[in-house]
């Protein structure tokens, strides 16, 4: 990849349209942030109100719940129950998959694909179509259209079990990972990792892996062909997955991602690739909105379910767990023990989870919530207690 990729506006016109633009960006930011309800604070301040003598009204779902002296100091996080799994619930996975389809578009822009994107066509970055005045664009020029697949090959409900592994601490010693590999499709992110000391608790399996473009950081963004090799060895790890990237979502990330997938094209291993498509990005983040989520972007557990969902008969989740604790012991946030921030190795692993945790974007409480509803409904398996 030697020659300019993206087609750009003159330097001065993009730049007073990207200024204009984060101005915007930032209001709709604040906006929304200020409309979304941190159910931390919430929590806070409800169980605060409780006079001693009503602590009775605390909810049964919850758990691990006590006030604290009464210098009103924060409170202990509270959790909530997983209610043990009664089984999968066809009716509902089946509604729930054809919403996904027909309101996300989820068999037919879960991919960018020769069908749905064109040669030449000028596309909107995801991020940027949200927030801002629509400035940050690219033409698809023959370089790019070449590398997309021609179409989605995969089918709707195309495998019977599926296995979604989330990075969370509390797979450490759970005992998952037979119970993972067993699955007929497994999904991971993130470069999480697998077999060897931790095939016990994660498996090995792996079928789908998608890559945040943050995380080529850790290969020096790959601009040399020495950071390229360690990404496929890397990679090679997992066997051969697809791997779905995200160069479409932020202009700022275009670069990277394509030179991953040029990396993998060069390897002969370009059928592995699969890129999101930007209006799938969109379309998930308002399906999951107009189902009750407030917070300002879905994480990228609840887009592999999005995925998960529309490929899938049914769908068990493991290592979705944000709190610190579990059964009064102490969770690491990851089951691992690297950075996890580009490249900045976080030793106070307090500190990391607070920051991860309380960024503007995620609200990993209220996902968790979510998914304990969609759990009780029978539409996905929460996987929490350790496996047999």
């Amino acid at each position: 990849m030697r020659s300019t990729m993206w087609s750009n506006a003159t330097l001065t016109s993009y730049t007073l349209a990207a200024v204009v633009g984060t101005i915007l960006s930032l209001v709709a930011i604040h906006r929304e942030l200020q409309q979304n309800q941190c159910i931390r604070q919430c929590r806070h301040a409800y169980f605060n109100e409780i006079p001693k003598e009503r602590s009775d009204v605390i909810p049964e779902e919850y758990i691990d719940t006590h006030r604290v002296a009464e210098d009103l100091a924060p409170l202990e996080e509270y959790i909530p129950v997983v209610k043990p799994f009664t089984g999968f619930h066809k009716a509902e996975i089946d509604n729930m998959r054809a919403s996904l389809m027909e309101e996300a578009h989820s068999m037919n822009n879960m991919f960018a694909t020769q069908k749905n994107i064109k040669r030449g066509e000028t596309i909107h970055f995801a991020e940027t179509k949200k927030w801002s005045l629509q400035t940050e664009t690219a033409q698809i020029p023959d370089i790019v259209f070449g590398v997309l697949p021609r179409e989605n090959s995969m089918k709707p409900a195309q495998f019977k079990s599926c296995s979604v592994v989330g990075n969370g601490g509390i797979l450490a010693d759970s005992r998952c990972g037979r119970q993972i590999d067993s699955s007929d499709f497994v999904f991971r992110s993130n470069f999480s990792p697998v077999g060897g000391e931790f095939a016990g608790d994660v498996g090995s399996k792996t079928d789908f892996i998608t890559i945040n473009p943050s995380v080529f950081d850790t290969y020096n963004k790959l601009i040399n062909e020495d950071d390229q090799k360690r990404f496929l060895n890397d990679l090679a790890v997992y066997g051969k997955p697809l791997l779905y990237t995200h160069p479409f979502r932020l202009y700022g990330h275009a670069k990277v991602s394509m030179l991953a997938i040029y990396a993998l094209k060069n390897a002969g291993r370009i059928r592995q690739v699969r890129a999101s498509h930007p209006d799938f990005l969109l379309s998930v983040a308002s399906f999951w909105k107009g189902r009750g989520l407030q917070e300002l972007r879905p994480t990228t557990g609840l887009l592999l379910l999005a995925v998960s969902l529309s490929l899938c008969e049914e769908v068990t989740l493991y290592g979705f767990w944000p709190f610190s604790k579990y059964n009064g012991q102490p969770v690491n946030y990851h089951y691992f023990d690297r950075p996890t921030l580009g490249m900045r190795e976080f030793k106070d692993k307090f500190l990391e989870r607070e920051l991860i945790e309380h960024g503007p974007y995620h609200n990993f409480t209220e996902e968790f919530l979510f998914l304990n509803r969609l759990h009780d409904r029978g539409v996905l398996k929460l996987q929490a207690v350790p496996c047999s």
